[in-house]
C-alpha cells in the first residue's frame, strides 16, 4: 500500500532520496529547512513605569556629588525564545515520505535572517573587517576547506550605520563620534569567545548541511540564563553562587537565606551573563548582503552508554526552561517611526 504524503507542522531537515532513472540520481544534502510552523505566543517589552524615580532632598547653598544608575530599553535588538519540536524525514522531491524520526527534544540550530536564503552552500562566519568590496573567503564544506569569491560582502559599517540602506542601523554613530553601547561589535565578540563568568571559551562548533562552522570562528555572544546571585552590604553588584553548593534547603531556595537572616547576604534568582548556554553567532552567505543569526538548540544531556541523550531544557533568562533564545537586529532609532518592523525568516536544522 502506498504511503500517503504527510504535512508536517514541525521543522524538518530534507535529507533527499535516491531516484532510479537509468542509474542513480544523487540529490545534494541542503542546508537548514524553513520552519514549517511558527506560533506567536506573547509579546512583552520593558516598562519604565515599573521603576520609580529615585529622589534626594535639595537644600539652598548645598553642592552635592551624586552617582546615578539607570535602565533604558535597547533600540537595536529584538529577542525571541521558545521551544522546538521536529521531524527528521526521508522524502522525495514531491514530499512523499519513506521514513521519518520525530524528536520532542531535538538537537540542532535555529537560524533567523531578514532575507530568504537561497544558497546555504556558501554559508560562513560574518567578517567585521570586510571592506565592502569583493574578496576571497574560506569555508569548510564536507570537511574540506574551500574558497569562494563574494562580490558584495556585508560589513560592520553597513550593519551599524545603515550606509547600505539595508535598514539595519545596529549601533548608530553619533555626531560626537561615539557609538551606541548596544551595537553589533559591543554585543557579538569578534574573537568568537564566550565569557562564562570566570573564563572565556570558544563558541561551540556545528554544521549546517555540509558546511562546518568551527568552534570560536565567528563573532559570538550568549543570551542570559538565571543564576542564584548573592549581594551584601560591602558590594555594589550581585555575584553568582557556585552551582555545586546549591541545594533545596539553602541560598535561593530558602526564604531565610534570601532575606539575609542566615549570613547577612541577600540571595535572589536573577538573569545573568554568567554561564555559557544559549550561544549565538553571526553568519552570512555570498552576494546576499544578508546577516544570519544562528543559535544552538539547548538541552541538558546525559550519557546512556556511549549515546548522548537530551534530558531537559536549560533555564533561560526568565527563570523558565527554553530550547532556544536568539536576538536579532532591528532599527529602532528612527524617532518618526520607533516601532519599525522587520520581517525575519526562521530556519531550523535538526540533528
Amino acid at each position: 500500500m502506498k504511503k500517503e504524503a504527510r504535512t508536517f507542522k514541525q521543522a524538518m531537515i530534507i535529507l533527499g532520496m535516491f531516484a532510479v532513472m537509468s542509474g542513480f540520481v544523487f540529490g545534494a544534502i541542503g542546508g537548514p529547512g524553513g520552519a514549517q510552523t511558527i506560533t506567536r505566543i506573547q509579546d512583552e517589552r520593558f516598562d519604565p513605569n515599573n521603576y520609580a524615580p529615585g529622589s534626594l532632598p535639595a537644600e539652598a547653598g548645598n553642592v552635592t556629588q551624586i552617582s546615578i544608575a539607570g535602565l533604558s530599553q535597547t533600540k537595536s535588538w529584538q529577542g525571541f525564545y521558545g521551544e522546538v519540536t521536529g521531524t527528521i524525514t526521508l522524502d522525495d522531491a514531491d514530499g512523499w515520505t519513506m521514513y521519518d524520526w520525530y524528536e520532542a527534544e531535538p538537537a540542532g540550530e535555529v537560524y533567523a535572517t531578514p532575507n530568504l536564503v537561497t544558497n546555504w552552500h556558501t554559508l560562513r562566519c560574518f567578517n567585521y573587517s570586510n571592506d565592502g568590496y569583493s574578496g576571497n573567503f574560506s569555508y569548510i564544506y564536507d570537511g574540506v576547506t574551500k574558497w569562494t569569491v563574494d562580490n558584495n560582502p556585508l560589513n560592520l559599517v553597513e550593519l551599524e550605520n545603515d550606509s547600505s540602506g539595508l535598514f539595519f542601523s545596529l549601533g548608530v554613530l553619533h555626531q560626537d563620534g561615539t557609538e551606541d553601547g548596544d551595537g553589533v561589535d559591543e554585543t557579538f565578540n569578534i574573537t568568537g569567545d564566550i565569557n562564562n563568568g570566570t573564563t572565556s571559551e570558544p563558541h561551540k562548533g556545528f554544521t549546517a548541511g555540509l558546511i562546518t562552522i568551527e568552534a570560536g570562528s565567528c563573532p559570538a555572544t550568549d543570551t542570559y540564563e538565571v543564576w542564584c546571585m548573592r549581594i551584601n552590604g560591602t558590594r555594589d553588584e550581585w555575584v553568582p553562587v557556585d552551582p555545586s553548593l546549591l541545594n533545596s534547603t539553602s541560598y535561593c531556595y530558602n526564604e531565610s537565606w534570601k532575606n539575609g537572616s542566615v549570613d547577612g547576604n541577600l540571595y535572589e534568582w536573577k538573569s545573568s551573563w554568567w554561564g555559557n548556554s544559549f550561544q549565538e553567532v553571526l553568519l552570512t552567505t555570498n552576494n546576499s548582503n544578508n546577516i544570519i543569526y544562528a543559535t544552538i538548540i539547548e538541552n541538558d544531556e546525559y550519557l546512556s552508554g556511549s549515546t548522548s541523550i537530551n534530558k531537559t531544557d536549560i533555564i533561560g533568562f526568565d527563570n523558565q526552561t527554553h530550547d532556544f533564545q536568539i536576538i536579532v537586529g532591528v532599527n529602532g532609532h528612527n524617532e518618526s517611526n520607533p516601532h519599525y518592523l522587520v520581517t525575519y525568516y526562521f530556519y531550523v536544522e535538526l540533528s
